[in-house]
């Protein structure tokens, strides 16, 4: 259906998804950034004595605030799987979208093509009838061209055709809606075994530092989960969204 899958609607469309992409990357921060630590008092204020620098009067550093965490943080910390979560997150986008664009009832069925055909046979011009439906292509129009065609020969042959031919553009149209499915299966799977991976590599932490240090072993652990709940983001949307295509 070269009428409907048109070149520059998926460039246009592919185009949006990158640029979608690449702000989110860039300026979106993470959710559970901490928020910048307050300046302790003592630092803020000159001391009585005259002592105008910017540690207190015990002669402590000034503690500088926690650097917040962006999304492009949190992607590196998922490891490499995040970079194949990040492909089909864009497929998504990009299969949701066309799904939208191309399975809306004005793209199949045209109520003007509707109105002409309606017409052509009232009239009982089947040749015109044809003629219209080759010249605009869409769902409608290529199962009752096929149908047209076959005109003269007997009922099961044009009922025959009329059906193939719907369920094979139904397929058609529905490719990339099937994917949907696909992407919200595999994607867990991929999340998790960015999990696994990396709890490897915090079980090496924990082996070579021992329980000494539980902040780093946790802040490794805390790294890998986001594997897990970026598979979780990605397949949740993709299972809703294939359902109502369908």
């Amino acid at each position: 259906m070269s009428s409907i899958r048109t070149i520059p609607l998926k460039t246009g469309l592919l185009a949006l998804v990158l640029l979608a992409a690449s702000l989110l990357l860039n300026s979106l921060p993470a959710q559970n950034a901490p928020a910048p630590a307050a300046a302790p008092a003592d630092a803020a204020a000159p001391a009585a004595g005259g002592d105008t620098g910017a540690a207190g009067a015990n002669g402590a550093p000034a503690v500088a605030p926690p650097k917040a965490t962006t999304l492009a943080d949190m992607l590196y910390q998922g490891g490499f799987v995040m970079y194949i979560l990040a492909v089909a997150s864009v497929c998504l986008v990009w299969f949701t979208a066309e799904g939208f664009v191309i399975l809306r009832t004005v793209k199949l069925a045209p109520p003007a093509l509707i109105a002409r055909i309606r017409e052509a046979f009232k009239a009982g011009n089947y040749q015109e009838a044809w003629n219209i439906c080759k010249t605009n292509r869409c769902f409608l129009s290529n199962v009752l061209g096929n149908g047209l065609e076959r005109i003269g020969r007997s009922k099961d042959a044009v009922e025959f055709i009329v059906e193939e031919t719907a369920l094979r553009e139904a397929n058609d149209l529905k490719t990339n809606t099937t994917y949907l499915s696909v992407i919200g299966v595999v994607s867990p799977m991929i999340g998790l075994t960015g999990t696994v991976w990396g709890m490897i590599g915090a079980f090496k932490t924990l082996g070579d530092n021992g329980i000494s240090n539980p902040a780093l072993l946790a802040a490794k652990i805390g790294e890998v989960l986001v594997a897990t709940m970026s598979g979780l983001v990605v397949a949740v949307p993709a299972f809703v969204f294939f359902y109502i295509l369908r």
